[in-house]
């Protein structure tokens, strides 16, 4: 059970640990906003909502640094007032006196990976869809993971990604469908790895099957390399990939 003193100790370090969530939360929302959104066209409404959405993330970061500061401004605060030295006089060692912060600081990460890995991705889907569909204006460019699996559209294209490594631009399992005017299947183009050169794609190892008008049957040949030029420039896409952020723990490790 834990004492008066436990309870003490514990409602400063909570304390201290609420203050340093606040004061990092805001710096990083101003600072994320000035640097992003004080030029842009959004609407108050669309900004105010992707902060909304992106808060929850934000508190995961955050939470060791502020479990930090409340254990180091709660001691320093107790050696301060000399508390600390009345409490090692009755006896307690400074691993007793740390017990009600440490059983705290487990809890709130116990918590907080929890919330994370079960809310977290639906919460980081809704940032990103207001992000690229309401702020940026590029619909085609928000995609929706499902398992290991990227899709998104580009003028009269669908494009299916089955993985994605943004750091070294490229990407593997690509599957282009290419619609006519009447939105009939025109072309298919599928290749087993992609490197992804701004609006230039170099596909390696695929097939390019033709759908003609005037026959049912398809044309299909196929090719060690072929470049294709593509709408959108492949960094909007490497940034608007939700791969991780958009998953939980157990997805995450069947995407990787």
């Amino acid at each position: 059970m834990f004492s008066i003193i436990d309870r003490y100790i514990a409602k400063l370090f909570l304390g201290f640990f609420a203050g340093g969530l606040v004061v990092f939360v805001t710096l990083f929302v101003t600072v994320d906003y000035m640097s992003n959104f004080v030029r842009t066209e959004a609407t108050l409404r669309s900004v105010g909502l992707f902060y909304l959405y992106s808060t929850p993330g934000v508190l995961y970061q955050m939470v060791p640094v502020a479990c930090l500061l409340g254990v180091v401004f709660t001691l320093g605060s107790l050696g301060k007032t000399n508390e600390l030295v009345a409490l090692f006089a009755s006896g307690m060692s400074l691993a007793r006196v740390s017990a009600p912060i440490l059983v705290l600081v487990v809890l709130i990460s116990s918590v907080s990976f929890f919330l994370n890995d079960r809310v977290g991705p639906y919460i980081n889907q809704q940032k990103n869809y207001i992000y690229w569909v309401e702020i940026r204006k590029q619909p085609g460019l928000y995609s929706t993971v499902k398992t290991d699996r990227i899709w998104y559209r580009s003028g009269n294209s669908l494009y299916n990604i089955k993985t994605l490594q943004p750091d070294t631009a490229m990407a593997m399992g690509l599957t282009m469908y290419q619609f006519d005017g009447a939105w009939r299947l025109a072309q298919m183009i599928t290749a087993n790895s992609v490197k992804l050169k701004g609006q230039t794609w170099e596909l390696g190892d695929g097939t390019v099957t033709l759908f003609p008008v005037e026959s049912n049957v398809p044309i299909t040949q196929g090719f060690k390399t072929k470049t294709i030029v593509v709408a959108e420039d492949s960094k909007d896409l490497q940034a608007s990939g939700q791969s991780t952020d958009a998953l939980s723990e157990r997805a995450s490790a069947l995407y990787s």
